[in-house]
């Protein structure tokens, strides 16, 4: 899940506003980096998550699912390296990529760019890396698993929004839906700009309301809980959910995009990128307890009765009312970040696909109208879609394993394998047995990866229209009720 914190700060070796980053990042300037990527709505769904796997082994399983990202970022790394090695194939070149142009001994100008960085280098991105690697069909791969993250993560947004609105102002609108639609005139107004780099500031508000969310959750849960309690309900609890420990898994791999596909951008701002995988591990441990203390404390403080949103536990005193009403006011600009990647990406390639550019395209008032329309549109069909999911954490599930386990657990090592040779038999017996086991590891997480996108969306999918259903049944059996 690529959140808007992250992606205000590194894509595609340039920042949301186009501009290249003229400061290289330190090894604590790349955590933070990594912990803003990833630390999302996904958080709201983790007590749901241990609900549905079992709170000891949902732990075990978070954990897992981290240390699998770290193996897929190790990958990634070492695809990255192999490919600048190579020449760079002329299919493969992107005018919007290309828009810094290299100095004569091949380095972008300090003004421009990351001093000492080669263009190539700056502008490697994941989509870059899938592209040289497969060609087309992994650079359409790799945009297929971003969209179905961000547009999908959009719908989020608005479910998200609905949901709390309605319960902390029940008595605003006469139908709870009327909050998509009022969210949807701004987010419209936000998709007529070609650059989102002036809503960068509200990353520190949506940290700081996810934040806030985080420590009301655990300090409520430490003062209404004794230690015997904790442990009582905690042995209450199924440590394992088989029925539903997919759609558990659906909704970890979820939280995992956006550290996985912004490595390459992060990797090469680095000012030592040798060092980032150890940095990407201990942005990892660190995203692993502050989400394990959050999904914890929400299973066991709302035992019994654990919702999608951990937020819709809350109760109705004003500092939970506070803490909805400031993270949802930033979704709106949130949305407007995670959604520009969509349009971009799409526009780009339509632009490309007609020989021109976006930017030569937007150029064009006419034009830009009709893409503002589109946009628009899709604001919309998010809005319509939005008002169809009857489960945020279902929902979640179904984003992770349809487009997640796809940029996070099979093209990274897919690519390994494609690219980096067996080590020779001449090499030492024990260099050759690990190099097998290592490989062996690749492809058992692409097994994973692909069980995880079958099984994971079905069961997702199947969770959301049985729950449509009672909830369509409880509407219509409500409705004669309601017109007395």
């Amino acid at each position: 899940r690529l959140s808007g914190q992250g992606r205000d700060t590194v894509r595609g070796g340039r920042t949301m506003g186009g501009a290249a980053p003229t400061q290289e990042l330190s090894r604590w300037g790349a955590v933070i980096t990594l912990i803003k990527c990833n630390w999302g709505i996904g958080m709201m769904a983790m007590p749901y998550m241990l609900y549905c796997s079992g709170p000891i082994s949902g732990v075990f399983m978070f954990i897992a699912s981290m240390m699998l990202t770290q193996f897929s970022i190790v990958n990634l790394v070492d695809v990255k390296a192999v490919l600048l090695s190579r020449p760079q194939p002329s299919t493969t070149i992107d005018p919007e990529r290309t828009a810094l142009l290299p100095t004569s001994d091949g380095t972008i100008n300090e003004t421009e760019g990351l001093p000492g960085k080669s263009a190539r280098e700056k502008n490697m991105d994941f989509t870059a890396c899938m592209s040289e690697t497969f060609g087309w069909v992994g650079e359409w791969a790799a945009v297929f698993s971003i969209v179905v993250s961000t547009y999908g993560s959009c719908v989020a947004y608005l479910l998200f929004i609905r949901d709390n609105m309605s319960k902390f102002f029940p008595h605003a609108f006469e139908e709870r839906d009327a909050w998509v639609w009022v969210s949807c005139v701004p987010l419209c107004a936000l998709a007529w700009p070609d650059s989102v780099g002036f809503l960068a500031p509200f990353s520190l508000l949506g940290l700081a309301a996810a934040f806030a969310f985080a420590v009301v959750v655990v300090y409520n849960a430490v003062d209404e809980m004794s230690p015997d309690q904790f442990m009582h309900n905690l042995n209450d609890s199924p440590a394992f959910r088989p029925a539903t420990f997919p759609l558990a898994l659906s909704i970890a791999a979820f939280c995992n995009e956006g550290i996985v596909v912004l490595t390459p951008t992060t990797h090469a701002a680095m000012k030592r990128p040798e060092t980032y995988t150890w940095t990407a591990f201990w942005g990892i441990c660190y995203f692993i307890v502050c989400y394990m203390a959050v999904g914890l404390a929400g299973v066991m403080l709302y035992h019994g009765d654990v919702k999608g949103e951990m937020s819709l536990n809350f109760g109705s005193q004003t500092i939970y009312a506070v803490a909805a009403v400031l993270y949802c006011i930033q979704l709106v600009p949130t949305y407007a970040v995670v959604y520009y990647v969509t349009y971009e990406a799409i526009e780009g390639k339509w632009a490309r696909w007609m020989g021109s550019t976006r930017e030569k395209k937007l150029s064009h008032l006419g034009v830009k109208a009709l893409y503002f329309t589109n946009r628009c549109i899709w604001v919309v069909i998010s809005g319509l879609l939005a008002l169809e999911v009857p489960h945020f954490g279902d929902f979640l599930g179904l984003i992770g394993a349809l487009g997640t386990s796809l940029a996070v657990y099979i093209l990274p090592q897919v690519a390994y394998l494609k690219l980096i040779p067996p080590t020779p038999s001449t090499e030492s017996q024990q260099s050759v047995a690990l190099n097998r086991v290592y490989r062996g590891a690749c492809y058992f997480l692409i097994l994973f990866g692909l069980a995880l996108a079958i099984g994971g969306t079905y069961q997702s999918a199947a969770e959301m229209f049985s729950k449509k259903s009672t909830t369509t049944t409880t509407t219509t059996t409500r409705k004669p009720h309601t017109s007395l």
